[in-house]
């Protein structure tokens, strides 16, 4: 492979948006724990239910290809009734570093109780569409999303990790909605992409000189 073959394709590697468009979604094993590949994912909030979302990302009127951007999320961790003066908060921590965080969010309002979810990190929407009970607005204003039967995905930047976890409230209660999170790979796989490419041209180089 010639230098700048590899040039070409680190910087590829480095850009992203191709690893972006596939990330990991978190596989849930109960409403408090999960693994987003091999790294372990915690959640602590309100009591929660867990189901495996089949049928609130890909029916007759919502499918991954466009109210989910094409991203296919599954498992959807359910909430109930939230929401306070003071909201009710959660906390999704990751046992290794990930990078910026996709949100899958399903029913999020409805028609006559907006929901607010309040982020500690920047964010925006990726996409919206419509689903089972229709398709809603939304509105952004600071760290505050507000869906009125929002689906869809945000985007949550940062870089997450054991000392950097994801916090967010739920401002308001309504009867259901639901959400899942997922991660493009962790900055290390880039760095391990990368050593592989400079290995395959240490390779090609002798064997050119044999």
């Amino acid at each position: 492979m010639k230098a700048k073959s590899l040039a070409v394709a680190a910087a590829m590697l480095l850009s992203g948006p191709a690893l972006a468009a596939s990330p990991t979604w978190v596989d849930w094993t109960s409403t408090t724990a999960g693994t987003l590949g091999s790294t372990a994912v915690t959640l602590s909030g309100p009591v929660m239910s867990l189901d495996n979302g089949t049928q609130y990302y890909d029916n007759a009127v919502a499918t991954p290809a466009n109210t989910y951007a094409g991203l296919s999320p599954f498992d959807v961790i359910q909430v109930y009734e939230l929401g306070s003066p003071l909201g009710a908060q959660f906390t999704l921590t990751f046992g290794s570093a990930v990078g910026s965080l996709y949100m899958s969010l399903v029913s999020v309002g409805n028609w006559s109780q907006p929901v607010r979810y309040q982020f500690s990190d920047p964010f925006e929407v990726v996409s919206s569409g419509p689903n089972i009970w229709g398709a809603g607005a939304y509105a952004v204003n600071g760290d505050t999303f507000t869906g009125t039967e929002y689906n869809g995905i945000l985007r949550i930047s940062g870089n997450f990790g054991p000392s950097h976890p994801l916090v967010f409230s739920v401002l308001d209660a309504e009867g259901w909605h639901g959400f899942n999170v997922a991660a493009v790979p962790e900055p290390e796989t880039y760095a391990m992409m990368l050593a592989g490419l400079g290995l395959v041209g240490f390779m090609a180089r002798r064997r050119r000189k044999a």
